[in-house]
């Protein structure tokens, strides 16, 4: 965990605490970002689609998402970190969609 993660989660802890304790929400959320790139399937652990970015950056997208699993499709999603605990054997960062901006 980085300094600026531990800052970061003091920053929350204290918002929440600040504004009554369990009734507190966090105001910090993580930041959504904006991803173009091309789907492609990847063969392991009985499959799985992946969006790689055009520097070659991997990313699991989470969920069903039937539209967007075609090889070769170019896209351009809005993605955030997911809210729940996500693992698998897929490459790539996992990520949630918010936003499906562009399908070519």
């Amino acid at each position: 965990m980085g300094i600026q993660s531990i800052a970061t989660y003091f920053l929350c802890f204290f918002l929440v605490w600040g504004l009554g304790g369990k009734e507190g929400v966090c105001l910090l959320k993580p930041a959504n970002k904006v991803v173009q790139g091309t789907m492609k399937y990847v063969p392991i652990e009985g499959g799985c689609w992946v969006l790689e970015d055009d520097q070659g950056k991997k990313y699991e997208i989470v969920g069903n998402h039937p539209r967007l699993y075609s090889e070769g499709l170019r896209v351009v999603l809005l993605l955030k970190k997911p809210s729940q605990p996500v693992y698998g054997f897929c490459p790539g960062e996992k990520m949630e969609l918010v936003q499906v901006i562009r399908i070519d």
